[in-house]
């Protein structure tokens, strides 16, 4: 299983929101960075997101080292896994 813990009680964006890492690379590039360092400050080996965006940001500027997973590859890797096998 997994252990969900908060990363950032604020919710401060990652900094990807859609387009505005577009029309603001710069500022976009910060917040990135702001979102990596209080990824590495919890010590974190994975981070899940539903948003494809948030996890574009997320793996180029958090290290190499986590992983950066939609849910659902977290779910399809759990019923390869058998983890549901019971509900049938």
């Amino acid at each position: 299983g997994y252990e969900v813990v908060d990363v950032d009680p604020t919710g401060l964006c990652c900094g990807a929101a859609g387009a505005y890492a577009l029309s603001h690379p710069q500022t976009s590039h910060e917040l990135g960075e702001l979102k990596a360092s209080q990824v590495a400050k919890v010590g974190l080996s994975l981070v899940a997101s539903a948003n494809p965006g948030c996890e574009m940001q997320l793996r180029s500027h958090v290290d190499s080292g986590v992983r950066i997973a939609h849910p659902v590859e977290l779910y399809w890797e759990a019923l390869r896994a058998g983890a549901y096998s019971d509900l049938s």
